[in-house]
């Protein structure tokens, strides 16, 4: 069966949610900033006899979804796309499985989920690297628009502002003669993980360490906060550096656009 969650469920979610928390940080990121009183977002459950064995938020034009895909009620849960949902995300095999069911055409994305373990490979930076402050806001966003992939993910100067303002991440930062030449930022986090996005190095100045200290100065921070670190890359292009500075690939996510 499936159910809109309330408070009286935040216990019971948070539970299973804990189980894999690499797969989950959005989902308990979002759960515990936003809850259940905010109109941009909905949490459903599916419950067989009292036993939680799927979460799924709708929030603004996404849905992500988590459970064993051998358990799920592919049907229901696709339901809960409707018109206004635009993206499925998830363990990839689950999202395939209810995107083949929602009856909208759909592009599919795959991406590998690495997880940072704490190792002896974490040298202090080569290059110098700085937490940016609210002064920085404008010119990291400039720096950020400056990359076609990026535009979508940063498309409001205000979420880096706030993200900074509320100390809800941090963005690191390289500057060569006052420019900003590469960037990287934490973004969602949950009490054991946290993601990494953002890693953009400026033309000109790649092939030079910088990404490699910006990750490093990254996993420093949110390992010093007990939390593990996350990050995608793209399936079909494996990040080689990734192993270097100890990431292994947790699995898979998967991103249905639906059309």
């Amino acid at each position: 069966m499936l159910r809109k969650c309330g408070e009286e469920d935040r216990e019971r979610l948070k539970e299973f949610l804990n189980e894999k928390p690499v797969y989950h940080t959005f989902l308990i990121s979002d759960l515990d900033k936003y809850g259940f009183d905010k109109d941009f977002q909905t949490i459903y459950m599916q419950e067989e006899e009292g036993r939680c064995i799927g979460v799924f938020l709708k929030y603004f034009y996404n849905l992500i979804v988590a459970g064993e895909d051998q358990e799920l009620d592919h049907e229901a849960v696709s339901r809960l796309a409707d018109d206004k949902i635009t993206t499925i995300m998830g363990n990839a095999e689950v999202v395939q499985n209810v995107a083949n069911r929602v009856g909208r055409r759909q592009r599919m994305t795959y991406n590998n989920l690495y997880i940072h373990e704490e190792t002896e490979k974490q040298e202090p930076a080569d290059n110098k690297v700085r937490f940016a402050d609210l002064d920085d806001v404008g010119r990291i966003y400039e720096f950020l628009m400056g990359f076609p992939e990026m535009k979508n993910l940063y498309s409001e100067k205000k979420m880096i502002e706030n993200r900074i303002r509320n100390m809800e991440g941090v963005h690191a930062i390289i500057e060569k003669q006052g420019r900003i030449v590469a960037h990287g930022n934490s973004a969602a986090s949950a009490e054991l993980t946290c993601m990494l996005g953002g890693i953009c190095v400026g033309e000109g100045y790649r092939g030079r360490g910088y990404a490699k200290d910006i990750i490093r100065t990254l996993c420093r921070e949110i390992h010093s906060q007990g939390k593990i670190p996350c990050m995608f890359a793209p399936e079909n292009n494996p990040y080689t550096i990734f192993p270097e500075l100890g990431f292994k690939i947790y699995g898979r996510w998967g991103v249905a656009q639906l059309i």
